[in-house]
């Protein structure tokens, strides 16, 4: 598995992100991303805990990185090993499944902090920046969960994520004892003492810590608890929190004189924390407030009068173009300027054009240097002048499936857009190990030659259908799932008019494998001599043309990833130039060779010649 080196900060110590990710493609493509978010931090890569023990016992990372899917085995002793061996590091887990409300409810205090799978690319590189930004090196303003920090509420979301079926144990230093039983990632029984059930469970989570142990489901094991796992256990914390109020809180610092404010409107938790550490450590001076709905975001640009309002387009609640429209409705807030957030970059042209108060852009994701220059230009330009009456420009429409709206485009005016180039998610992963891959291809047939024999030369075909069957070997390592079929995409021919590569897409057509005419009805027929050889080609008749199914190999040459690392196409690369023609499933093959490939003026397959072998 690919790795990069690991660099060295400039007290010279190593500085390291360990990914453990068990499909290939995906811990390239993830890698390549880091390489983008974490410039200064080395990225190993393990496929298994057990490899990520031994690679952290060399590199002694500052981030885990840990993708739940495949689930591993013996993840609460692997924790608990990671919390006696690096206190101080910080664990970001993606899962799909995750639970916003817990996340919420959580902030920044767990020692794990989950993103949900698929995820955009900007939030990633927001949740990566943050774990391992300012806020990551002491002395650090509020509560920031540490590996130091474990606690059961994070193992048992891993538990539940992960689909697990076992019993976790916590044994406090004061001698109290409580299990958690799981079942298919459910939970379905706590007890701790005298008590069971939920209260049991409530109870649990109410500890300080201790030490965790997993042991396997009994067959026998009771079930006192039938609740969703992330409804029951966010009440258990919210009773846990309820519970803790009024204890004694640590000292805070001196307050330091605040010069500027600055609102960040973003729904994302961990792009808030990355923004607000990034220019408190800029600038010290710097006031950060942060809002996490656009409706909340408007009431604090009210009551706090900001110099800069750094804002997401996409939220929860209402558009970033409406609160931009709220802000200039409100003489109040209608002189300030405003920084616009997002990965839609149309969305994020247009409102820049119809908003006077959005005076620069920020494409997500983006790194610290870019927000920070930004900023500091807004900040010297200082607050907008007087609009004269506030526009009644709508927001910006749908954009249409062929990247169009519903009418021209705006023109951009105003002061310049500020547009960094945006880190991009790596559009292609190389594969390390060739994988083979079968195509089944469906094709009409427009000729046939025979021999003087009347025995099969060669075929001429063209594709029947657009969609195309694909079997890659070991599918389940690479994390493909192929579970529908692949459209024909482009292809490239070599210089002997020999089919190279072809790019396939996936989609949810399924291709359609029912059998097929095995009588060829002829619309012509021509007969050849030659010195060489004798044959009679018929041409097929327009009404009834006959179709055949090609099953070619071919090697996975790349992966093509979308911003949210789902698969968007693959590239492959002919084995050779033996193929295997039927009439159907289930029918008879004949091998067959590739003599020449035909590709139209788009650049993808419009014909094949194909002759027997034997």
């Amino acid at each position: 598995m690919p790795s990069t080196s690991l660099t060295s900060s400039s007290h010279g110590t190593a500085k390291g992100i360990l990914l453990v990710e068990g499909y290939g493609a995906l811990a390239i493509a993830i890698t390549a991303a880091l390489e983008k978010f974490a410039p200064h931090h080395g990225v190993r890569v393990a496929r298994t805990l057990a490899e990520a023990e031994r690679a952290a016992a060399e590199m002694r990372p500052e981030l885990f990185l840990l993708d739940l899917d495949p689930p591993p085995s013996g993840d609460v002793d692997f924790f608990s090993k990671l919390q006696m061996r690096f206190p101080e590091a910080r664990v970001l887990v993606v899962a799909a499944g995750t639970s916003p409300e817990l996340r919420a409810e959580r902030g920044t205090a767990g020692a794990v902090q989950f993103i949900e799978k698929p995820f955009e690319l900007g939030e990633f590189g927001a949740a990566v920046q943050a774990l391992l930004g300012p806020w990551a090196m002491p002395p650090s303003h509020g509560f920031r969960g540490t590996l130091r920090d474990l606690h059961v509420v994070d193992i048992v979301q891993l538990k539940c994520l992960a689909l697990s079926t076992a019993v976790v144990r916590l044994e406090t230093t004061a001698g109290k004892v409580g299990e958690i039983h799981f079942a298919r990632g459910q939970i379905c029984h706590a007890s701790a003492g005298q008590l069971n059930g939920v209260r049991a469970l409530e109870e649990i989570v109410s500890w300080p810590g201790g030490k965790l142990t997993e042991t396997e489901l009994p067959e026998d094991a009771p079930k006192t608890i039938d609740q969703p796992w992330a409804v029951l256990l966010l009440q258990a914390v919210r009773k846990a929190t309820a519970k803790e109020r009024g204890q004694a809180r640590l000292p805070q610092p001196a307050p330091t004189k605040r010069t500027k404010t600055i609102l960040v409107i973003d729904d994302t938790e961990m792009l808030r924390i990355f923004v607000a550490d990034v220019l408190e450590m800029a600038d010290k001076s710097f006031d950060i407030v942060t809002a996490s709905t656009g409706h909340k975001g408007l009431e604090m640009a009210a009551a706090n009068r900001p110099d800069l309002i750094l804002l997401d387009y996409s939220l929860t609640d209402i558009t970033g173009a409406e609160v931009c429209r709220g802000l200039l409705g409100n003489e109040a807030t209608a002189q300030i300027p405003v920084l616009m957030m997002s990965g839609h970059l149309p969305e994020l042209a247009n409102t820049a054009a119809s908003y006077g108060n959005v005076v620069a852009t920020l494409p997500k994701p983006f790194l610290s240097d870019a927000l920070i220059d930004s900023v500091e230009k807004i900040l010297a330009a200082g607050v907008l002048p007087k609009p004269p009456v506030p526009p009644l420009v709508a927001a910006p429409g749908p954009i249409s499936p062929n990247g169009h709206g519903k009418g021209p485009a705006p023109t951009i005016s105003g002061p310049p857009l500020l547009l960094p180039p945006p880190a991009s998610a790596p559009s292609a992963a190389v594969v390390g190990e060739v994988k083979e891959v079968s195509v089944t291809f469906s094709l009409e047939v427009v000729s046939m030659r025979l021999t003087d024999d009347f025995r099969m030369d060669s075929l001429q075909l063209k594709p029947a259908e657009a969609v195309v069957g694909v079997h890659v070997a070991d599918e389940g390592e690479m994390g493909l799932a192929v579970r529908t079929g692949f459209r024909i995409g482009p292809a490239q021919i070599g210089s002997d008019g020999k089919l190279e590569t072809i790019i396939l897409f996936p989609t949810l057509q399924p291709m359609r494998l029912s059998s097929t005419a095995n009588v060829f009805t002829a619309d012509a027929v021509r007969a050849q001599s030659t010195a060489e050889s004798r044959a009679v080609e018929p041409s097929a008749a327009q009404n009834e043309p006959m179709r055949v199914h090609l099953i070619a190999q071919f090697e996975l040459s790349k992966v093509e990833l979308a911003a949210t690392f789902e698969l968007a196409a693959i590239v492959l690369r002919m084995r050779n130039n033996a193929v295997h023609i039927s009439t159907g499933p289930g029918k008879a093959v004949a091998p067959f060779a590739i003599v020449r490939a035909e590709l139209d003026a788009a650049g993808q397959l419009s014909g094949l010649l194909v002759r027997a072998t034997r």
